[in-house]
């Protein structure tokens, strides 16, 4: 068995061989999106997906759409000025539901150090391990509110 392939290349192969175009997300820009944008913006738009240089970003409404659309050149230059390159050459917006940014409600679920190690232990990828990590915390939220 040779080495592990990321789940990345997976879809990009899965992509190519039927033709469908997968929007891949940059990891990197959903972590820094509330930070860059503040929580005003943030709670009212958020990263949607990123393909080829273009950022599409989810508003909750037209009247932020337009909005965003002024700022466009300046959300740009934060955003690829804590990237550390020219990795977004464009954003485009549409309007579309937005995600929480936290559980305001619900206090983080931390996993214990020894069971993350033994799960993020195969990973390579350091985007990949935080990516698990927030599915297993977010997992054990969604099960302590269903057992209530």
């Amino acid at each position: 068995m040779g080495d592990p392939t990321s789940i990345k290349a997976l879809l990009l192969e899965l992509a190519r061989r039927v033709r469908f175009p997968i929007a891949l997300r940059d990891p990197a820009v959903w972590r820094i999106w509330d930070e860059v944008v503040g929580e005003t913006i943030a709670l009212k738009a958020r990263p949607h997906s990123f393909k080829a240089g273009t950022l599409w970003v989810a508003c909750s409404g037209p009247h932020w759409m337009q909005q965003l659309q002024l700022m466009k050149e300046t959300l740009r230059t934060k955003l690829n000025d804590r990237l550390g390159g020219e990795r977004i050459k464009d954003i485009r917006f549409l309007i579309g539901d937005i995600p929480p940014s936290r559980m305001e409600d619900e206090p983080p679920m931390d996993i214990p150090p020894e069971e993350a190690e033994r799960i993020l232990s195969p990973l390579k990828d350091e985007d990949l391990r935080q990516s698990v990590l927030r599915i297993l915390r977010a997992t054990k939220v969604a099960k302590r509110r269903f057992n209530k």
